[in-house]
């Protein structure tokens, strides 16, 4: 079991900035990782869901920067900051500028690797904007809603044996700056493939908490970060150990379902290092 345990980690730090497992690092461990995603849609959903239209082409960008650090052996604190950039067909305006950073608690509670039935974890979360600019008239093509927010949420996760292990999420997220707050889960599947390779299927979902529709009653360009974005999504995930500490990991994800957004294809790749 403690082959799937390596491997599963090395997994899990490949796609932290958009879920949380529950496996942390050791005591005194430390992770350093580098992430470029590529984003693009052509068709969005408006009206909550009510019309699913074809719409100009948005792309984004991002470059992103992660540390991890074990202070405990059920303690592991992580910090990630990135650069990103959106465009839309037709538009002569470009947001660049710094990404939503984002800082992570998490806390293992149980460890079945230690006798307990699960592996459980409590993460405690806060974003801070970027410094792009936020979408308004004629502009609605923003990499984000440039909000600071807190979150926190509980992952349990179990080893069925040696290859796979299932995994899953709860969680709340409060944001300032006249966002909606969001309730998020996600279930997800992994597997040790081979001796040096994992992978992990993994479906979510985002609640927004608002009522506010694009093209609804009350809404005007300057409160598209006010609209109910609800996301249901696919990600399929890989993480290649090259050893000593050394990995390469990549993925695609696509928007399934959704109110107020966009139809989103996601890849993405990397490279991590862990001593």
């Amino acid at each position: 079991m403690k082959t799937i345990l390596l491997l599963l980690f090395a997994l899990i730090i490949s796609i932290q900035q958009s879920s949380a497992d529950p496996w942390v690092l050791e005591q005194g461990q430390q992770s350093f990782s580098v992430l470029y995603v590529t984003e693009t849609f052509d068709e969005i959903w408006i009206k909550g869901d009510e019309l699913h239209i074809d719409f100009p082409d948005v792309d984004q960008q991002t470059y992103w920067l992660q540390y991890s650090y074990g202070f405990t052996d059920s303690l592991t604190l992580e910090v990630g900051t990135g650069r990103t950039r959106s465009e839309m067909d037709g538009k002569q305006k470009k947001f660049s500028g710094r990404a939503d950073s984002q800082v992570t608690l998490s806390w293992q509670v149980f460890n079945e690797y230690q006798g307990s039935p699960v592996t459980l974890a409590v993460h405690f979360g806060a974003t801070l904007h970027g410094s792009y600019d936020r979408s308004s008239a004629g502009n609605p093509h923003s990499p984000g809603n440039r909000a600071n927010g807190v979150e926190t949420s509980v992952s349990i996760a179990k080893a069925i044996n040696n290859y796979i292990a299932f995994s899953t999420e709860i969680g709340y997220r409060h944001r300032y700056q006249d966002v909606p707050e969001e309730i998020f889960y996600r279930f997800g599947i992994l597997s040790s493939i081979t001796p040096t390779l994992a992978m992990s299927l993994r479906y979510r979902h985002v609640d927004s908490r608002s009522h506010l529709d694009i093209m609804g009653p009350g809404f005007s360009p300057d409160r598209f970060h006010e609209t109910e974005e609800d996301i249901s999504g696919l990600s399929l995930d890989a993480n290649w150990q090259l050893g000593q500490g050394h990995s390469l990991f990549l993925g695609t994800a696509r928007v399934l379902d959704g109110k107020n957004t966009g139809e989103s294809e996601i890849y993405f790749f990397g490279y991590s290092f862990t001593l």
